[in-house]
């Protein structure tokens, strides 16, 4: 593609994805390329934080398409994305210098879910254990692997979803 081209497309995609995230209450940590980082519960608590992100991930999903299908017949040319969501405990707050500092996430959440969005095929959704239990009632899930992370002492068990049929 035409670096202008690109730019458009990204410039698309992100756009629709920021209002999904908004829509579904996310905070909009940071865009990494074509990466959407979001968390939950934060600045505002959310008790349903795990149902929201899988709601929003099952909505960006939909849009995905949609936008592949408009990018092939105007650029001839697209992009795939794969989604990773982690529940639990993290550290929120302003990170950097005096000179520069972002609002945003770290913990073993936060390489938990960007490690589960780089192992996902294009269109497909993993998530933890933990956040798999929390959506039964919205997502049907099948087990994929169990994977062992620098720092965690037990294998993570990791799942596949899908929205719950009506």
């Amino acid at each position: 593609m035409e670096p202008e081209q690109l730019v458009d497309e990204l410039n698309d995609y992100l756009t629709e994805m920021t209002e999904i995230v908004f829509k579904h209450g996310g905070t909009l940590d940071k865009y990494v390329g074509d990466a959407v980082m979001v968390f939950f519960g934060d600045p505002l608590p959310q008790e349903d934080h795990a149902r929201r992100a899988v709601l929003m991930g099952f909505e960006m999903r939909e849009r995905m398409m949609e936008l592949q299908d408009r990018w092939l017949g105007r650029y001839q040319h697209s992009f795939e994305i794969g989604i990773g969501i982690a529940t639990g405990w993290v550290t929120v707050g302003d990170i950097g210098s005096p000179a520069r500092s972002d609002y945003t996430v770290l913990g073993n959440e936060v390489n938990m879910a960007a490690r589960l969005a780089d192992r996902a095929a294009s269109g497909q959704i993993l998530v933890t254990e933990r956040t798999m239990a929390d959506v039964t009632d919205v997502a049907v899930a099948h087990a994929i692997d169990e994977i062992s992370l620098k720092g965690i002492s037990r294998p993570i068990k990791i799942f596949e979803l899908h929205p719950r049929p009506a």
